[in-house]
């Protein structure tokens, strides 16, 4: 075995290990509870859903409170599914979306954002990028890959207003007050005395909570596929409904309760083999001088990380 490949084994086996533990919080949903009191995107979603079917927003609040997605509240309200998804996407993902097409296509040819947003004005991305020589379609996963990050940051920006403002025992709006003078969420929180350590500890906590209820409601979905014989995507239409996990679970004649262990293994299962990837794909970076990002590309279905290596140049 070569030097390279005997460093490629140990570091990853290391990595491996390491990453091992942190699965080791995973806990099986209990389904109970209803949700807190709305805040940042979501107050803004129930103005525009009390607008649409003429309730007011504390009858919409009431509905969102009674642990139902936002597709049963407005299911509930008789709102055509189409238009809110329009009305939605326009409010939201649009901005973002724009963003990320002006990013990709700027850095692919070579413009400022300010010349993409310039050639923007009443053409198609299509033509845009027609004239500067560019295919959308190869264009495609650099595109994807910038609106997911663009989302997650201003998921990140809500929950750090909104923490601030609790920490603080200001309002969400003197906190984006203070951010058009601070320019940055780090001096709003120094202004009001809140260090940077602090910031890092709650978003990482928030980051766990997100990452936690993403994996746990995949593990669910599995379970409950397997042991009904259904599809996943038959399992997640019954939970599109609005109802609790334990409902879903009696809709497809099967005991909640008698599947809970079930559920706790495999949420940390995946726990566990997500955080050994992270682990492996950081040694991986480090080790050919890739980004993360770069690196986590490369790991399509169907690749194992020693294929990965080989792509890097790592023997």
């Amino acid at each position: 075995m070569s030097r390279a490949r005997r460093l490629l084994v140990v570091g990853m086996a290391v990595a491996l290990l390491a990453g091992g533990t942190a699965a080791s919080f995973a806990a099986a949903p209990t389904g109970a509870g209803g949700s807190g009191p709305l805040k940042g995107r979501q107050e803004h979603i129930a103005a525009l859903l009390a607008k649409d079917s003429g309730q007011s927003v504390s009858q919409v609040v009431y509905l969102k409170q009674q642990d139902r997605t936002w597709k049963a509240v407005v299911q509930a309200l008789k709102i055509d599914p189409t238009t809110w998804r329009k009305q939605l996407h326009s409010l939201f993902l649009a901005p973002l979306h724009r963003a990320a097409m002006v990013e990709v296509l700027a850095k692919a040819s070579g413009q400022t954002p300010a010349e993409i947003r310039s050639l923007k004005k009443g053409k198609t991305w299509a033509q845009v990028a027609q004239g500067l020589n560019l295919n959308l379609k190869t264009l495609a996963p650099q595109i994807h890959q910038a609106f997911r990050a663009k989302l997650a940051a201003a998921g990140r920006r809500s929950f750090l207003i909104h923490f601030l403002a609790k920490r603080s025992g200001k309002t969400v709006a003197q906190i984006k007050a203070l951010l058009k003078q601070e320019k940055n969420l780090p001096a709003v929180a120094q202004s009001l005395g809140i260090t940077k350590q602090e910031l890092g500890k709650a978003l990482a906590a928030h980051r766990g909570a997100l990452l936690r209820r993403s994996v746990t409601t995949g593990a669910v979905v599995a379970v409950l596929a397997k042991a009904s014989g259904k599809t996943p995507a038959q399992v997640r239409a019954l939970k599109a409904k609005g109802v609790k996990w334990s409902q879903v679970a009696s809709d497809l004649g099967l005991n909640w309760n008698t599947l809970q262990a079930k559920v706790r293994a495999a949420v940390h299962a995946r726990l566990t083999a997500r955080s050994r990837n992270e682990a492996v794909a950081s040694f991986l970076a480090k080790l050919s001088g890739k980004t993360l990002s770069q690196v986590q590309a490369l790991k399509t279905k169907g690749q194992t990380w020693v294929d990965v290596a080989h792509s890097l140049g790592i023997q």
